[in-house]
């Protein structure tokens, strides 16, 4: 009796064992991908039209003006901008 529990443990062990190992992952890639000039050129694309465009009702962003983008935000009374610009400049263009 005492071999057969001695058995049945040993059987029961081993299961254990290969139920528990994992399989191999294949390690994450942390490396970027990086753009290519053509790319970048065309990305930059977008920029050279400066444009105000409205994103929803009472929401607009004001893209290519500055080194950052604007963007308003209507309230019922009063306005918020949000990253007036660079420059008294940038900011009178896209006022």
């Amino acid at each position: 009796m005492k071999s057969t529990i001695h058995l049945l443990l040993l059987i029961f062990s081993c299961f254990l064992l290969t139920a528990c190992q994992t399989k191999q992952q294949k390690a994450p890639s942390f490396e970027k991908k990086l753009a290519t000039v053509a790319a970048l050129a065309q990305h930059s694309q977008e920029f050279n039209q400066p444009t105000v465009s409205q994103v929803v009702e009472g929401i607009y962003v004001a893209v290519g003006f500055g080194l950052a983008n604007s963007i308003l935000i209507e309230g019922k009374n009063s306005n918020i901008i949000v990253d007036c610009l660079e420059s008294n400049e940038a900011a009178a263009r896209v006022k």
